[in-house]
């Protein structure tokens, strides 16, 4: 639960940290329109986590940790699918990523869960220490995003951030 994440975290700040350059500088989105992409995600995290929360209670957090990281796979890859389109526009780089902020809803909630099972007697120093790690783990992995090229370098980071969590929801 920890690695997944951590994982979750890399992928999710390197999209956001790095994609608003991606869309504005080098394919020409408006800032409105980069601005819709990252803003109407986020409903569709809102979204995936109201759908886990229905399932919750009848299928575990494994399973539902399972069902996530493959939409946050295939939204990470539709994501570089669209952005590397000449002129995708924002309509259609919402639609291709949307399936990775859905998995990001389904696994995000589920894989804290996980993580605190063993830990109810001292649930607030393992929430703190789990934050620690998401973020830190988030910010190290975005930074060398963009230490890297940023641009679709970034978002091939996002992908293996993505892949790594789908490979760690199988443990």
């Amino acid at each position: 639960g920890g690695t997944i994440t951590m994982l979750l975290y890399s992928a999710l700040f390197t999209w956001i940290s790095t994609s608003p350059f991606l869309m504005i500088d080098v394919l020409g989105f408006s800032t409105t329109g980069a601005a819709m992409v990252l803003g109407l995600g986020s409903l569709g995290y809102m979204g995936g986590s109201l759908i886990s929360a229905r399932f919750a209670g009848r299928i575990t957090p494994e399973r539902l940790v399972s069902i996530g990281a493959p939409l946050m796979m295939a939204g990470a890859i539709g994501g570089y699918f669209a952005l590397s389109r000449a002129n995708p526009g924002p309509v259609v780089t919402l639609i291709m990523i949307l399936p990775f902020y859905l998995g990001l809803g389904f696994t995000h909630a589920n894989a804290l869960q996980i993580v605190m099972r063993p830990f109810p007697h001292m649930a607030g120093q393992a929430s703190a220490w789990l934050g620690l790690l998401q973020q830190v783990g988030g910010v190290v992995v975005s930074v060398l995003a963009v230490k890297a090229g940023a641009g679709f370098t970034a978002v091939g980071v996002m992908i293996g951030s993505c892949a790594a969590l789908w490979a760690a929801s199988f443990v």
